[in-house]
């Protein structure tokens, strides 16, 4: 079974104060394991890095002693929060939205095709897979 992975990319330094201010402000709201797991997510890349290797979550969560799930409720407080963004990878999503139905395929076509690639329009569903 392949395992479900994932990519650091940083967008901003972290200093020292921006850990104090984490954990004196966030912490109270997304509680310590969401912290943990920022502290975690940004500590897979160097200094001088943008992005880092290719890392899986079951090792994520296994390091951090939560379950899945947990990793996951800590995500998503950080997302609500707007300290992270999650994306799916294109090949991965954008390969399966030819097969969803018209709402879903215009979602994902709006993002990885219109905004991403720069098509104006849809293929016809006839030409899609």
């Amino acid at each position: 079974m392949p395992l479900d992975t994932f990519t650091v990319i940083n967008r901003t330094i972290l200093n020292d104060n921006d850990r104090n201010l984490l954990v004196i402000l966030y912490q109270p709201i997304v509680g310590a394991s969401s912290i943990n797991l920022y502290f975690n997510l940004w500590s897979y890349l160097d200094k001088m890095e943008v992005i880092s290797d290719t890392l899986d979550h079951k090792r994520l969560a296994s390091m951090m002693g939560i379950t899945i799930k947990e990793l996951q409720e800590s995500r998503e407080r950080l997302e609500g929060i707007g300290l992270i963004k999650t994306y799916l990878k294109y090949r991965i999503a954008n390969s399966a939205a030819s097969l969803l139905d018209d709402a879903s395929y215009e979602i994902a076509f709006d993002f990885y095709n219109r905004k991403m690639a720069g098509q104006k329009e849809p293929k016809p569903r006839w030409k899609r897979a």
